[in-house]
């Protein structure tokens, strides 16, 4: 009895087990026809899709507008009205060329007035190029407005290449603007210590330490103002004063003697002229006629092909046929130098007359070396001098008058002349070559 139950619950697990099959095997039946259906139902949107003609397919989605930079000469010139962001390798790039001398090299401004001009040259390009005096630059920390004397209304003068024209006191009180005034934390406080820097590396020690005594005038709430920095570094330089701007324009006039003093010297004679031209013109003075000055030194130089051809401009000049600014005339100037020298012929032209100068200082000497007697000068012909003009019979007569003139007494009777030794002879009354104890 107890076997037949065990018999049947192993049939009735088995039955079970072939129930359970059974049920999977249906799921994965019905799984089965989803899947076909699903490949069906793409198929046909694939084919579909395939139907439809080029020119109804969707349109391409476009990509976004480049929106292209705003130019820049320069990286310092570039949105130049931003806080600059020290976080940022490049804004810290920028301040640190900013600060930088103006010179390459060792090279440094003493604070004298023959340095000045390429100081201020560079000076001006370092300005530029960072913006500092771009008018339509909001940071910009170079312009200021000044009312000339005659007129009413302002205009904007640059501080670099006019400083004279504006008094130190107006000066400050627009710098207020971005040292303690509204932009006080703006790209104007930034482009100050920039330019402050930049003037402080560019000086020589000695300059650096002569301007110390004037701190109180060139800083504001302890800080230093570039501008007003600038002001008295020009003011210490270069004293413009009236005796100063006198000074200036006599060495306009002057210029001649100046080109005389060093001997034509073209590269001189130019720099002399712009830097003395530049100087009145930071001064607001404008010298009549300053070309006028320059054209009477370059016509006196001692290469006449030079001299000539500057003369054939004066004259155009003059007659109105082909007028020349003083700034003209420099241009020219130094273009016909340059010429001349790639040509040989510059120096060509000196050696010659310094090889004439030379033999003539030669022939100087020989004149002064060689003394001729009254008996080499007879037989030449004489000299130049009319009173030295004398027949051989009058020199003969005046070298034998010594020879009648008989000893004194106690005095000897034999001397030497021109190495030859003559005795008084009694029979001839004469001092002869002979001896006088023969006769």
């Amino acid at each position: 009895m107890a076997a037949n139950n065990q018999q049947q619950a192993q049939l009735d697990a088995l039955l079970q087990q072939i129930d359970q099959l059974n049920a999977d095997n249906q799921a994965l039946q019905a799984q089965a026809a989803v899947d076909a259906q699903q490949l069906q139902a793409a198929a046909a949107a694939a084919a579909a899709a395939a139907a439809v003609p080029v020119n109804a397919a969707a349109a391409p989605v476009n990509p976004p507008p480049v929106v292209p930079a705003a130019f820049a000469s320069c990286p310092g010139r570039h949105n130049s009205a931003r806080i600059l962001n020290f976080d940022r390798k490049i804004d810290s790039s920028i301040y640190k060329n900013g600060c930088k001398s103006v010179y390459d090299g060792e090279m440094r401004f003493d604070g004298t007035a023959k340095n000045l001009t390429l100081f201020l040259t560079l000076l001006r390009k370092r300005s530029e190029g960072l913006a500092w005096c771009d008018a339509s630059n909001p940071q910009q920390i170079i312009l200021f407005n000044v009312t000339l004397p005659g007129g009413t209304a302002t205009t904007p003068v640059n501080v670099i290449t006019q400083y004279a024209m504006i008094k130190i006191e107006e000066l400050s009180l627009q710098c207020a603007r971005f040292m303690t005034g509204v932009d006080r934390e703006e790209r104007a406080n930034q482009n100050n210590h920039m330019m402050a820097e930049c003037i402080l590396s560019s000086l020589t020690p000695e300059c650096q330490l002569k301007l110390t005594q004037y701190e109180k005038e060139y800083t504001i709430g302890g800080t230093i103002c570039a501008a007003l920095l600038f002001k008295v570094l020009m003011r210490m330089s270069t004293m413009d004063s009236v005796a100063t701007i006198k000074s200036l324009k006599a060495k306009l006039l002057g210029l001649p003697a100046f080109a005389a003093k060093n001997g034509g010297d073209v590269p001189m004679i130019l720099a002399e002229f712009v830097e003395t031209r530049n100087r009145l013109r930071a001064s607001g003075v404008e010298a009549d006629s300053t070309q006028d000055n320059l054209f009477a030194a370059l016509t006196s130089n001692p290469n006449e092909k030079f001299a000539q051809y500057i003369s054939l401009k004066e004259d155009a000049h003059d007659d109105g046929s082909a007028p020349m600014s003083a700034d003209d005339l420099v241009i020219v100037a130094q273009q016909k130098f340059n010429l001349m020298v790639d040509r040989g012929e510059w120096n060509a032209e000196s050696k010659k007359k310094d090889e004439i100068v030379a033999m003539q200082a030669m022939i100087n000497d020989l004149k002064g070396k060689l003394t001729l007697t009254d008996k080499t000068k007879a037989a030449a012909g004489g000299g130049n001098d009319a009173n030295t003009k004398k027949t051989g019979k009058e020199f003969q007569k005046k070298d034998e008058a010594w020879k009648k003139v008989p000893p004194a007494a106690g005095e000897p009777r034999t001397k030497k002349i021109k190495d030859r030794d003559f005795n008084w002879c009694e029979h001839h009354m004469a001092w002869v070559m002979h001896s006088a104890l023969t006769l």
